[in-house]
């Protein structure tokens, strides 16, 4: 049996959002964007794709939350390098 993206996004970073086991994809993708680690969304990208976890830091930045801003210029860095690396 093949795992959902949700379970393979949970395997590949534990603890992400250890609190609510029954979140939904976007909460993990969010929390992993708002706390931005180069190899935690390298593998949400591997698991969703680069355009998913794009429209879901748009989603972010649209609402102009204290973490969002703080979190801006580490997560843009990340998805460029990503993007920069995809296309070699």
């Amino acid at each position: 049996m093949e795992m959902s993206e949700i379970q393979r996004i949970k395997a590949a970073v534990p603890g992400l959002v250890w609190s609510n086991t029954k979140a939904p994809l976007e909460v993990y993708v969010r929390a992993a964007l708002l706390r931005p680690r180069f190899l935690e969304i390298l593998k949400i990208v591997s698991v969703i794709g680069l355009g998913r976890v794009k429209y879901e830091w748009t989603v972010l930045e649209r609402e102009q939350s204290p973490e969002a801003q703080r979190a801006s210029s580490y997560t843009k860095r990340i998805l460029k390098n990503i993007e920069v690396g995809s296309n070699l």
